[in-house]
């Protein structure tokens, strides 16, 4: 896949691994787990440039585990959670 003039590559979230997209194909494998895994309500695509797809290969000698982040309301949340409650005790 060719966006803003580099080279990017797509992949699926499945339980902690990333699985690549290459063809019309995988996206239509991908969806139809989706649609037969009543755990599953969403299916996450990711776009990333090849040189970051290539630290996540497991022909790398490091490791590298993927893990699945938690939602922008919760990390602002537990971003924020500790400098509110201190803000309150300090207005009084």
């Amino acid at each position: 896949m060719d966006a803003f003039g580099q080279l990017m590559d797509l992949h699926y979230a499945e339980n902690e691994l990333l699985i690549p997209l290459k063809s019309q194909e995988d996206l239509d494998r991908a969806v139809e787990h989706l649609d037969v895994s009543p755990s599953l309500k969403s299916l996450r695509v990711f776009v990333k440039t090849p040189k970051e797809t290539n630290l996540l290969q497991p022909n790398n000698t490091k490791q590298h585990e993927m893990r699945i982040s938690k939602s922008m309301g919760d990390i602002l949340g537990s971003l924020y959670k500790d400098t509110e409650r201190t803000r309150k005790h300090s207005t009084g």
